[in-house]
């Protein structure tokens, strides 16, 4: 017989408190301009092991329309080598777009993108309507990020004087 107990406050002081196990909003974003953050930033060999991509999870800030989604992530692969030309083509065009958006000229390093901002268009899947896919990549100034994040508090002193 198992030494486990029935009793969940054994496991868990005041027992399983569900609200503490929410689980995240997996439903697509609605199409449109988002603030969002790098996350992380990984190089990996592709699944033939024929090629190299970057995948990268950026962290939803909030939508640039009314702030809304925020604490969301959204991932993209991009191919860097790749045994199809084109593909590659399109994955270092992709990708340069991503890098120009967060302020990078160059990169050595792929932990460069990480903590950095930009604005992403995230439309839905053609082939999967249940999926986003990002469109666009675009810069972002540090001091809109900023005001999106944290609003200005009210003040009640006069502006004019």
């Amino acid at each position: 017989m198992s030494n486990i107990q029935n009793n969940l406050n054994r496991y868990f002081e005041g027992g399983f408190k569900t609200q503490e196990y929410k689980q995240s909003d997996n439903t697509p974003l609605p199409d449109g301009d988002y603030y969002c953050e790098v996350e992380e930033a990984n190089v990996k060999q592709t699944r033939n092991g024929k090629g190299v991509g970057c995948n990268v999870t950026f962290s939803i800030l909030g939508s640039c329309k009314d702030g809304n989604y925020s604490n969301r992530k959204i991932w993209n692969w991009f191919n860097l080598q790749h045994e199809n030309e084109v593909a590659q083509k399109i994955g270092n065009a992709e990708f340069a777009q991503l890098c120009e958006a967060l302020g990078l000229n160059l990169i050595e390093n792929s932990d460069e993108l990480i903590g950095r901002g930009c604005i992403i268009t995230v439309g839905l899947d053609k082939k999967d309507p249940e999926r986003n896919v990002i469109k666009k990549f675009l810069a972002s100034s540090p001091q809109k990020e900023k005001e999106h994040e944290s609003p200005p508090e009210s003040s009640s002193a006069n502006p004019w004087g």
